[in-house]
């Protein structure tokens, strides 16, 4: 594997600011790989926020003119494959809610990772023609 780290006098600029950057970008990458190879525990699906309405003619919640509604109540919404549609099913307990977060934080970690490898490639590509066209 080539040693991107040392610098020689005679690498021009350009090359030296592509090999700084593609660093950088490898220090992240392996960073997120460590993170994706020991995921936190998780469940699949989103959460919404809902406030409600209960029913009760002299609650609060009916006024016409002034709403108060029951809340926050936080729901697990998850695609159903089976029906072609989506399933709710209300969280009543913060494990659940941590769970869901855990999810939702390796979702952005495969994303970052993907963004990066995308940069990565562009740069050697850069690089490549830089060196080809002079």
């Amino acid at each position: 594997m080539p040693n991107f780290g040392k610098i020689d006098n005679r690498t021009p600029t350009w090359l030296s600011k592509l090999r700084v950057d593609i660093i950088a970008l490898r220090k992240r990458q392996q960073e997120l790989e460590s993170l994706l190879m020991n995921p936190p525990f998780m469940k699949e699906g989103c959460i919404t926020v809902q406030y409600r309405t209960c029913g009760r003619a002299d609650c609060r919640c009916m006024d016409k003119a002034d709403p108060f509604r029951h809340g926050p109540y936080h729901y697990l919404v998850v695609q159903n494959n089976k029906e072609n549609g989506v399933r709710q099913k209300r969280i009543t307990n913060k494990k659940d809610i941590d769970l869901l977060l855990g999810y939702k934080k390796y979702t952005q970690w495969l994303v970052e990772y993907k963004k990066i490898n995308e940069e990565i490639e562009k740069k050697f590509e850069l690089m490549r023609k830089r060196r080809c066209h002079g």
